[in-house]
């Protein structure tokens, strides 16, 4: 029965969405991120390390258009979402 319960218990902590890099129009981008047991914080600090290192990949700097992150709620994850730039 602990066996059980210590299972369920990581792999509730563990459990996080998001993180892909979405394009919303020409030179713009959006990452979002969500995870349970966390804060918009650190959700908001995972997606803009997100956003960082997919410029980079294109040897270029992010540029941050705006951001927003929730703690989480009941019924709700704490969550973070980041749109950004790539520029030269």
């Amino acid at each position: 029965m602990k066996t059980v319960i210590l299972i369920l218990l990581y792999l509730l902590v563990g459990c996080s969405t998001g993180g892909a890099v979405v394009k919303i129009n020409a030179d713009t981008y959006l990452v979002a991120n969500e995870q349970y047991g966390s804060s918009g914080s650190s959700q908001k600090a995972k997606a803009i390390q997100k956003a960082i290192k997919y410029c980079e990949k294109s040897n270029k700097t992010m540029e941050m258009q705006s951001t927003k992150q929730a703690d989480g709620a009941l019924g709700s994850l704490p969550s973070a979402e980041v749109i950004f730039s790539c520029r030269d």
